[in-house]
């Protein structure tokens, strides 16, 4: 072999693994949808729909990729669509009490709040029915000093993490401040400081008014609450006071579910159903659509990846414990197609009617960077491309604005091209005709041989 034969073998090696390690276009891909991004931001997550699993060739998702405007590859990840928590608000009026500065609560019964003054004197509190402001004492309770205010907030179940004031602020001073304390008790009698000082406020300039009626408190569930006003002189009046809860509720992912197709009943073994799954989907639950919602089946459920390998067991059980649980987990993830469902007890009251089965599974999460020129599109389903890079979803930027998907679109690629039958070599077809040469020559010898011995037998 001369230097430029292995100047050419080498230069035609390295054009392979070049072609091998270019990055896809769309054109690669079999089909395709436009995620729309309505918002700016630094990344976007879409809920994978039904159609992309319909049309995937890998278990991995890597046949999947997304491109901007100019056909250029976004960066992306698939992440796990976890159970999600929400922060929940919501705002309660509270029943507020008020107490003239030095007397103290002693008692509560029912909405009946009884106060003992500084001076001995006891003045019973009685909650006005559908009231919903808060009504000043009688002017022989000293109306010029300050009034501290009891919340009764026995009746909430979420935890408080503010209080929400709204006060008469027309005041003989034009005062537009004021400072409380809150403190907090669980007996009327054992107060502790919960907040040693929050300051109300309210500006105003022309037509303009800014203005704070907010008390943030540590986040939890109390009793009883009291508003003490610092300043001795203050005569603004309570209006109301609603108490803001803040809590976190759970959310767990929803499922998606579809039919898998029935095949044909084998009459020789007639407690056997085999379906058949169109979605490259990670099954983490299964459901049988009986023909009456009475019938009691004993049922194994098996699954494979082709019909070449034996059945696996999935799921062993009884179909009587659907009428509580309508799905029945699956141990593990599974993207078989095949699936056998095995009727060991109940078969014969069954019969010949149909058995569905419903299989579920949860969509990942695609999440793709603000990368090139929007729109951005969704390519997937490919034979050929390499299993795609993805991003690590804890590396990715919180939270990502919602992408929308649009219709789907075929692109027509993403098929390998069928194999055409390889070329007989030239030194093939030489040697077999000097095969054929060989005894074709053998084999006229060979008759010249026995011709001769016939001639020399003859007398």
């Amino acid at each position: 072999m001369n230097k430029n034969t292995a100047a050419l073998i080498l230069t035609g090696l390295m054009g392979l693994v070049s072609t091998a390690q270019a990055a896809p276009t769309p054109a690669d891909f079999a089909w395709s949808m436009q995620l729309q991004t309505p918002e700016e931001a630094t990344s976007y997550t879409i809920e994978l729909p039904p159609a992309v699993y319909q049309s995937l060739t890998r278990r991995d998702l890597g046949d999947l990729r997304v491109f901007d405007a100019n056909g250029t590859v976004v960066q992306h990840a698939l992440c796990p669509n976890n159970s999600s928590q929400k922060t929940i608000t919501a705002s309660t009026e509270l029943t507020a009490y008020p107490l003239p500065r030095g007397s103290s609560a002693a008692d509560l019964l029912g909405s009946q709040l009884s106060i003992k003054t500084a001076q001995g004197t006891v003045i019973q509190l009685q909650e006005p029915a559908g009231a919903s402001v808060i009504e000043a004492l009688p002017e022989n309770d000293a109306p010029g000093h300050a009034f501290d205010y009891v919340l009764d907030a026995r009746a909430l179940k979420q935890p408080i993490a503010a209080l929400l004031l709204k006060w008469d602020w027309q005041s003989a001073e034009g005062r537009a401040e004021l400072a409380l304390r809150v403190e907090v008790s669980n007996d009327l009698n054992q107060w502790r400081t919960l907040v040693a000082r929050s300051t109300l406020l309210r500006a105003e300039a022309g037509e303009r008014r800014i203005q704070r009626d907010e008390i943030t408190l540590p986040t939890g569930r109390y009793a009883f609450l009291r508003l003490v006003p610092l300043d001795e002189q203050a005569r603004d009046w309570l209006q109301s006071v609603n108490a803001e809860q803040r809590w976190i509720e759970q959310y767990a992912p929803a499922m998606t579910w579809f039919e898998a197709s029935i095949e044909p009943i084998d009459t020789k073994k007639p407690h056997l159903r085999r379906f058949r799954s169109d979605r490259l989907a990670p099954i983490v639950a299964l459901q049988l659509g009986l023909p009456e919602d009475s019938l009691v089946l004993q049922v194994t459920v098996n699954s494979r990846k082709s019909p070449e390998v034996p059945w696996r067991q999935r799921v062993n059980g009884s179909t009587s414990d659907q009428h509580e649980a309508p799905s029945r987990l699956v141990l593990d993830k599974v993207q078989d197609p095949f699936w056998q469902v095995a009727v060991t007890e109940g078969a014969e009251a069954l019969g010949n009617r149909p058995l569905g089965l419903r299989l579920g599974y949860v969509p990942a999460q695609l999440r793709f960077l603000s990368q090139g020129l929007p729109p951005y599109q969704l390519a997937y389903g490919s034979e050929t491309v390499q299993t795609a890079k993805l991003l690590h979803c804890a590396k990715l930027p919180e939270n990502p604005a919602t992408a929308i998907a649009a219709d789907v679109k075929p692109l027509g690629g993403g098929t390998k091209p069928p194999t055409e039958p390889e070329p007989t070599p030239i030194r093939l077809i030489l040697l077999w005709i000097i095969i054929g040469g060989g005894a074709l020559l053998v084999i006229v010898m060979a008759m010249s041989l026995l011709r001769k011995l016939k001639q020399d037998k003859t007398p």
